[in-house]
Parts: C-alpha cells; sequence; structure tokens
C-alpha cells in the first residue's frame, strides 16, 4: 500500500508571495525575466538563528553569504574556498591554514586570518550546533596565516572548518544574524521571517561571478513550494517525493544527490525508574530488548519502505556510515528476511500467546512509539511504512507526531525518526558515544552504550591519518564480534537514504552533475554551483 499525502493549494498564501513585495510580479520569472539577472527559488525554510554562522547557519553546507575554509565536494573529499592549503603538525595538535590573499568581504574590506581566527573563537563561546570541546584557540599569525591549536587530537577538525563560514571581527555584533556580511557569493538584503530572503550579488566576490544579479528565496515547505512553481512564482522549487510524480507545464523534475539519511533510534536502556538530567525517563521495555531491534533490522524490508513512502525517489541504507569513506560493507545484510526476523523473536520468548497479532514476553507486548517532527510529511510516510509491515512480525508500532521541542524529550524512551548527513566524523560519533548527559539531545537520545564501541569511536577522532580514522571507524560499525550495526547491538533501525528533488522551470541552465552533495536540511544547497548556473538556453 503506497502513503501519500493530501496535497492543498492554498490560495491566500498564493495570493501573499505575488504581492509579498513591491513589484513582485515582475520578478516573478519567465524566460524574460531570467534575461534581466532575477531568479526566484522555493526551497525551505529558515531557522530563527538567521544567518550567523557562529550560531549555526550554513552548519549543513552552502553558506551562500559567507565563505568557508575549505567545501565538501561530490566525492566527499575536499576543495579550496577561503583557504591555500593547510597542514598538521606532527603531534596533531596544530592546524594552520593560508588563505588567499584576494578575498573581500561585501562591504569591501578585506578577509584576514584575524577574522578567520575571530569567527572560530567567537563559535567556542557560544553554545551551537557546533561541538568546539576541541578547539582550545584559533590566533592569526598574519594577515593571511591561521593556527587553530586543539586540546587533543582530531581527524574531525577538517570537517568543522568546512562548515562554519567566515564573518567579519570588525561588523560583527548584535543584528549580525538580520544582516549579515560575508565573502560569498551573494549579500543578503532583505529578509522577511518566514516570507522570504532577498540577495543581491557581491560584487566583491573572489570566485568567478554568478550570472544571476538577484535572488529572491521564498521560505516555504514542500508543498507551498510546489504550489508556487504550479503558479509559476519560482524558477527552482524544492519538493516531496509525493509530490513529485505530479508534473508542471514548463518544468522539469531533477533530483540531486544527498547524504541525509532518514532511521528510527530505537531506546536502549530497559525501563527503569531512572530520568535524564531534565527530569525525563529513560528506558523502554520493549526496544530494550536485542531481539526487538534485531528483528526489525532484518524483517523490515527497506527497498519497499523506499517505494511506499518515498515512490522509489530514496535509496535503501542499513548504516548511517552508507556513501562515506569510513563505511563498513559487512553491514549489509539481505533486505526484508522476514522469516529470520521471526525466528529471532521465537527464539528470544516473543510469542503470540493470545493471538491478537502482537507478542508478547513475560506480561509485556511488542508495542512501542515512534516519533517525528509533526510537519514533516515525508518522516510520516516513513515512519507509517514501517508501522504497517512490523505488524506482519507481530509488533504494534503507534505513530505520534509532534514539535521537536516535545519529541526530543521524549526519544529516551520514545522511538524517534531522526535524521542525520553531515561529512562529519563527530556527527558519526554523536549518534553512538556513550559521552550523553550534555546540553544537546541530539547526541545519543537513546542512551545507546558499548565499551568497545567508545573506544573505536575515540580512536577515529584522535587518528591522525584518515587511513587510522576511517579503519576505526569501520570496526565501531562491526569488528567481527560486536558493534552499533545491525550485526551487532542495533541501537538503530536505518531506512533511506533521501534526495534532493526540484522542480525547474524549462531552460534555465543548471547543470545538477556538478552540484555538490547536499546534506540534511540542507536550505540552499542547490545553490552550491550558483557562478555555473545560465539563463534558459534559446
Amino acid at each position: 500500500m503506497k502513503i501519500y499525502s493530501k496535497f492543498f493549494v492554498i490560495l491566500p498564501l498564493l495570493f501573499l508571495l505575488s504581492a509579498a513585495s513591491p513589484g513582485m510580479c515582475g520578478v516573478v520569472s519567465s524566460s524574460s525575466n531570467l534575461q534581466k539577472d532575477e531568479l526566484v527559488i522555493a526551497t525551505g525554510v529558515i531557522s530563527e538563528i538567521g544567518f550567523d554562522p557562529c550560531k549555526g547557519w550554513g552548519r549543513y553546507g552552502a553558506p551562500l553569504f559567507q565563505s568557508t575554509l575549505i567545501t565538501a565536494n561530490q566525492e566527499l573529499t575536499y576543495d579550496y574556498d577561503l583557504a591555500t592549503k593547510f597542514e598538521v603538525s606532527y603531534d596533531g595538535l596544530v592546524w594552520t591554514f593560508k588563505i588567499r590573499d584576494d578575498a573581500r568581504f561585501s562591504d569591501g574590506v578585506p578577509v584576514k586570518a584575524s577574522d578567520v581566527a575571530f569567527t572560530f573563537n567567537t563559535a567556542k563561546k557560544i553554545v551551537s550546533w557546533f561541538d568546539f570541546s576541541l578547539l582550545k584557540e584559533a590566533k592569526a599569525i598574519d594577515d593571511t596565516t591561521v593556527e587553530f591549536h586543539l586540546n587533543e587530537v582530531s581527524s574531525a577538525f577538517p570537517f568543522l572548518t568546512a562548515r562554519v563560514g567566515i564573518v567579519p571581527e570588525h561588523a560583527y555584533g548584535d543584528g549580525y544574524s538580520e544582516k549579515p556580511i560575508g565573502s560569498g557569493p551573494y549579500v543578503m538584503v532583505q529578509w522577511d521571517r518566514k516570507e522570504k530572503v532577498i540577495a543581491m550579488r557581491n560584487e566583491h566576490y573572489y570566485g568567478k561571478k554568478p550570472k544571476f544579479k538577484k535572488l529572491t528565496m521564498l521560505l516555504l515547505g514542500t508543498d507551498a513550494a510546489y504550489a508556487a512553481a504550479k503558479e509559476g512564482l519560482a524558477d527552482v522549487a524544492k519538493v516531496s517525493e509525493p509530490l513529485a510524480v505530479n508534473k508542471i507545464d514548463g518544468y522539469r523534475l531533477v533530483t540531486v544527490g544527498t547524504i541525509d539519511k532518514r532511521g528510527i533510534a530505537l531506546p536502549y536502556r530497559p525501563s527503569t525508574k531512572e530520568v535524564s538530567e531534565k527530569g525525563y525517563p529513560i528506558g523502554n521495555a520493549v526496544t530494550s530488548d536485542i531481539a526487538i531491534r534485531r528483528a526489525i533490522n532484518y524483517g523490515i524490508s527497506r527497498e519497499r519502505v523506499n517505494q511506499d513512502a518515498l515512490n522509489g525517489m530514496g535509496r535503501p541504507v542499513y548504516s548511517n556510515a552508507d556513501g562515506f569513506p569510513w563505511a563498513n560493507p559487512d553491514v549489509v545484510i539481505k533486505d526484508g528476511d522476514v522469516e529470520k526476523a521471526k525466528a529471532i523473536l521465537e527464539e528470544s520468548g516473543w510469542v503470540d500467546a493470545d493471538r491478537d497479532g502482537i507478542r508478547e514476553k513475560s506480561g509485556v507486548k511488542a508495542e512501542f512509539t515512534i516519533l517525528y517532527g509533526a510537519g514533516d510529511t515525508t518522516r510520516q510516510m516513513l515512519a507509517l511504512a514501517v508501522s504497517e509491515q512490523a505488524k506482519t512480525l507481530g509488533i504494534n508500532i503507534v505513530v505520534e507526531g509532534m514539535s521537536w521541542d516535545d519529541a526530543l524529550p521524549r526519544a529516551h524512551k520514545d522511538a524517534s525518526l531522526i535524521g542525520g548527513g553531515i561529512v562529519d566524523l563527530m556527527e558519526f560519533y554523536n549518534h553512538f558515544t556513550s559521552s550523553y548527559g550534555r546540553d544537546n539531545e541530539w547526541i545519543n537520545p537513546i542512551y545507546y552504550g558499548n565499551e568497545t564501541v567508545d573506544g573505536y569511536l575515540k580512536k577515529a577522532l584522535h587518528a591522525t591519518s584518515d587511513k587510522e580514522a576511517y579503519e576505526n571507524a569501520r570496526k565501531a560499525q562491526w569488528d567481527g564480534t560486536t558493534g552499533m550495526s545491525v550485526l551487532g547491538d542495533a541501537p538503530w533501525v536505518w531506512l533511506v537514504n533521501n534526495q534532493d528533488i526540484y522542480f525547474i522551470r524549462d531552460g534555465l541552465d543548471i547543470d545538477v552533475s556538478t552540484q555538490k552533495m547536499h546534506g540534511h536540511s540542507s536550505y540552499f544547497s542547490i545553490l552550491s554551483n550558483i557562478e555555473e548556473w545560465d539563463y534558459p538556453k534559446q
């Protein structure tokens, strides 16, 4: 059974879009409008943190208004951006970056190494999405040389520098989030919260200048973005999988590869009176049983989930390392092995004695709840697809949507459909480290812990070479005896790798083959190669 969401075209919303600003109807693109250097895209909502990299803006890549030292490319290796080279000291504690000498901020002031040091030192002081605990201090040695002194060896440090946009020391302060100054290809000139962002080309940009002088970014969810494209109000619109099957005259459908994965985090500890630091219950009597976790991992057909929930536009995955250089190929299992799953449950004592379709063990029913972020139709459909298949295993899964503010504290005892996807070993570490109890509830909310896995994770992070880091990350997944993958403790059920899906106006020349790999919640990632975009072909 395929699961689709209903789609409603909200006329008042479209009216607001067309009337969003004086002359907006003139900005709405047609081929002739595009020749006037204007482009309208609808690619998602923006967090209320605004556009301050020190507070987390651009953490998934493509900050647009700021430069990063290096960038992750399609091969998930690195290209230089603001930096021209970097090297690490013999002991692994000092990273030295040289930056280009021709970069200027959008106000014309030269970008110096002191701005880079200021950015990282400021970000370290701010509690945000970034984990700067490994950074001791950043120091500018001269105008083009900056040193990063670490508290400990970290193979993940380059990943961090690819995600932090550089801010100007001379212009940073209160209000920067709303009116950012940076050295990226565009300058933000207007932000109407929850409506749109208008940006103009940064004429001081050191790289190849984009052809489009003006960008209008409509801050819309996927349903509303589809509606905007259907009404001709957007040149590029990011949509969800259910809507992708509906063609739009004058547009072509394009998919872009991502590293954005979805999986179910299964509470690892038994149900007890234990509570978190914030007073929320920890543990689940059902998901704490490894037989339940392994049975779901083996019994669920990820390809069927992909077809039913994503119309086949995703890709089945078996770990959050899938597609990364540190992926362990041994953890890929037979998809949808229902008989193996049933055998695991039977051997562990989960039986349907009362024949009501739900197994039980020691008086406990094989049922639990999966939480997802309300309004996220993709996660809802994935959760429902898993719930439907779990019934054939004798497991009852209740699907419940709510705000993440309400869901995250419950993730210690209820399963959660969580996403992720950053080219960063630190994210891999955070999913599975037993170093929970931090303020950030996204770090291992299920309280998974395995001493051997912890050892491999620490060795991976503290490695002095990529080879050593990746080898230990693979062992953390499965070393032949234990690991956090389906072959070991199976604390997660990884399901699919999403693709980003766009309707693009016919003729608009965008080569998606040169797109950098999109990350989780990628906002403006489609603009990562905006310098290569061109007017409609005649």
